[in-house]
């Protein structure tokens, strides 16, 4: 089913079951109808697209396997909401993305708020098929926030360029910017498809550095909590600066340097600061190290890969309570609970 039109409006239409109804789509939905909001849809076992042009979309409290924002040769897509409602379970590609299809258009302005990602894993044994519960590789303007992310492969979040030598110079969009992830939940990632495709390097948070991204610019990663590393890069040989990038405020087990060694080394440009390494050691001003993550969140599960059960809200008196940046987090946590000064680590708030 495709929807399109809106052109001439300059509101927003809600479409949306009436009360006491429940509305189930049993095909995929190609949402091109700019100026929509689509609330509280369920579309089991089905996928739904945004193509730009088409803007000013929200799609709220659906319930479907996928979704795709993409680029096209008339437009990128532009001021797109994602807002509460689950994707997955997904066993085959393609993933969740934020993409492009063929033009060096830009999607502009995608905000994903309240989602859970779950089970998007696969069933192949194709070790080509790189899969991630969220995909992004076309976006100024980003916000992946109060989301909540498990089991995954194999990447909860994966930020990249098309690589130009595969999508072509002049038909490639420019490498995102004006990036925000905050207050996620990140339970990653599987370890195997099928048991029988192991892979060693999981990361909750991938930047890549592989795809002629030149320079990443405006990112901050604040005030997310989980299981699994950031990482942020491939090997040190690539042509790659960093500007404007901030990492703060997490509660996550380490952050790679962008060799893999394992060495919590980041690469020049990369402000890094107030963060909870519990299972690596301090890496900018005040950051804190090894702590049990018992001792910092309601329910851990010793770290077992994407079982979904662990609970990264904070416990009253963590090391993370009140250790956070004073000058920069977010207003609220995940729960939308208000967050003082000095903030928490992580993605909750304590009340204190």
């Amino acid at each position: 089913m495709t929807w399109t039109g809106g052109t001439s409006r300059t509101s927003q239409v809600t479409v949306e079951p009436a009360q006491g109804a429940t509305v189930t789509f049993t095909g995929d939905l190609t949402e091109n109808a700019s100026w929509v909001d689509l609330e509280n849809v369920s579309m089991p076992g089905q996928s739904w697209a945004i193509d730009g042009p088409t803007h000013n979309v929200t799609m709220g409290g659906i319930t479907a396997k996928t979704f795709s924002i993409t680029s096209e040769k008339t437009g990128g897509a532009a001021n797109i909401t994602v807002q509460g409602g689950s994707y997955g379970p997904n066993h085959a590609y393609p993933d969740n993305a934020i993409n492009s299809n063929g033009t060096a258009n830009v999607n502009t302005s995608i905000t994903i708020s309240g989602v859970l990602f779950h089970d998007q894993y696969r069933d192949s044994a194709d070790a080509s098929d790189h899969f991630e519960c969220l995909q992004v590789w076309d976006a100024n303007g980003l916000t992946v926030q109060n989301s909540k992310f498990t089991n995954c492969d194999v990447f909860d979040i994966f930020m990249q360029r098309c690589d130009p030598s595969a999508c072509g110079a002049s038909t490639t969009p420019p490498t995102p910017t004006n990036v925000t992830i905050q207050n996620n939940w990140l339970d990653c990632c599987t370890t195997a498809a099928s048991g029988s495709v192991v892979y060693s390097k999981n990361y909750a948070i991938m930047f890549a550095t592989d795809h002629s991204e030149g320079t990443w610019s405006n990112v901050t990663i604040r005030n997310n909590s989980g299981d699994d590393k950031i990482n942020l890069g491939t090997n040190q040989s690539d042509p790659q600066s960093w500007t404007n990038f901030r990492v703060e405020n997490n509660a996550l087990p380490r952050i790679d340097d962008w060799q893999d060694t394992n060495s919590s080394a980041v690469p020049g440009g990369v402000t890094v600061q107030y963060n909870e390494w519990f299972q690596g050691a301090p890496v900018g001003s005040h950051d804190l190290a090894g702590a049990s993550p018992a001792s910092l969140f309601k329910n851990w599960d010793g770290g077992a890969n994407a079982d979904g059960k662990q609970d990264f809200h904070e416990v009253a008196g963590a090391a993370t309570v009140g250790a956070g940046d004073p000058n920069f987090y977010p207003a609220t946590d995940i729960d939308g609970n208000a967050r003082v000064s000095p903030p928490d680590i992580g993605a909750s708030q304590v009340a204190h």
